[in-house]
């Protein structure tokens, strides 16, 4: 019995950890210089996601295990963005709104992002997502759906070596 909660908190803190991974890696600045990424609520937001999707799918090769922590990831990210909408002033009676349009932001971005087959569809669904459409923005898009695939590669090797099943992940490149 014992060793049923062990599992299921070791698993939890795995997801909190990947998820402090993954809030840091998207809050670095150079995505805002370098990539263009807006540097708004909906330009972090889909940082978050974005790197949401490359750890989900790192998760996708660790069986059972990366189905339960993805779980717990999930419900990390969704109690951070419930804190940042009280944090602007939402009160109780629109948090749950709110939530469940970012959830459908959310969800329906990792299906597009994990639909992209190659370097030219990512670059696409970033422009009509992560750009809101601005099709000036192809060479940021470019470099960016370079370190997307990079890191996807990076991490399904690292699936397999189950360090995203100890709450560790690396990126292809940390931004300066």
């Amino acid at each position: 019995m014992f060793e049923l909660f062990w599992r299921v908190n070791r698993q939890r803190e795995a997801g909190r950890a990947l998820f402090r991974a993954i809030a840091t890696q998207a809050r670095s600045r150079e995505f805002h210089t370098k990539f263009a990424v807006p540097d708004t609520i909906d330009g972090r937001f889909d940082l978050l996601t974005l790197h949401g999707f490359l750890v989900m799918e790192g998760l996708k090769g660790c069986g059972k295990a990366g189905e339960r922590i993805g779980t717990y990831l999930a419900t990390s990210i969704f109690e951070s963005l419930e804190e940042a909408i009280r944090d602007l002033g939402v009160g109780d009676m629109g948090i749950s709104r709110r939530i469940k349009v970012m959830a459908n932001a959310f969800y329906g971005r990792l299906t597009v992002y994990a639909a992209a087959e190659g370097e030219a569809e990512m670059q696409e669904a970033l422009i009509r997502n992560l750009y809101r459409g601005e099709s000036d923005r192809h060479l940021e898009a470019q470099l960016l759906s370079r370190y997307i695939l990079q890191s996807l590669e990076r991490l399904r090797k690292s699936s397999a070596e189950s360090e995203l099943l100890k709450g560790r992940v690396h990126f292809a490149w940390a931004p300066e």
